[in-house]
């Protein structure tokens, strides 16, 4: 626990400050992944606890099932496969393939595909909190195109997983204020539903 203060400490120092580019809505915070990171500890199982409020309005029993993977070339690869109910009880599964930064395995290029679906456009993930066996703070960014306003703008996308289904409630608070260094509106996050996810 001391150590999620601290850690929360010096990312309110380092988070970027807010956006005065005219040319932007909003921008992709500067975002730090966990150093040092080791991929095989964090592997394996883990249970969305809360989300963006935007994202994930039809789904209930979120989880991300990491594999890593290493090509010929000696790139990582965290391969993130993401099983979750809709509404209507049907089970599926979306997927998430990431190449890591040279030295940089917590930040990595990612792509995402939704069951049936197609590639996203590439984006930046961040995997930037975690102690491997109780929870963990993913964040991604992008930037994008706001038509309406004709400028640009982000899509952003924030999670706190745990190796279980429920956090106790002051570690959620602890990682939500870690969040919130990020430019991140956590007081409108949504806890994931986990009933009847058998």
């Amino acid at each position: 626990m001391k150590f999620l203060v601290l850690l929360f400490c010096v990312l309110a120092v380092v988070a970027a400050g807010k956006n005065k580019n005219k040319a932007f809505v909003r921008k992709c915070p500067k975002v730090f992944g966990k150093t040092p990171f080791d991929q095989q500890k964090f592997a394996g199982l883990w249970h969305m606890i809360s989300y963006m409020e935007t994202e994930l309005t039809e789904e209930k029993c979120a989880r991300m099932n990491v594999t890593v993977k290493t090509t010929e070339d000696g790139a990582t690869i965290l391969d993130y496969q993401l099983p979750h109910k809709t509404l209507d009880g049907s089970l599926k599964t979306d997927e998430v393939y990431s190449v890591a930064e040279k030295g940089k395995t917590a930040e990595s290029f990612a792509v995402f595909k939704q069951e049936g679906g197609q590639w996203s456009d590439p984006y930046k993930k961040y995997i930037v909190a975690t102690d491997y066996n109780t929870y963990a703070i993913t964040i991604s960014c992008k930037t994008i195109f706001n038509e309406e306003k004709m400028k640009m703008d982000r899509s952003m996308c924030a999670h706190v997983y745990s190796r279980n289904t429920t956090l106790p409630q002051q570690t959620l608070e602890i990682l939500h204020n870690i969040m919130s260094s990020y430019d991140i509106d956590t007081a409108s996050m949504k806890i994931m539903d986990h009933s009847n996810c058998q």
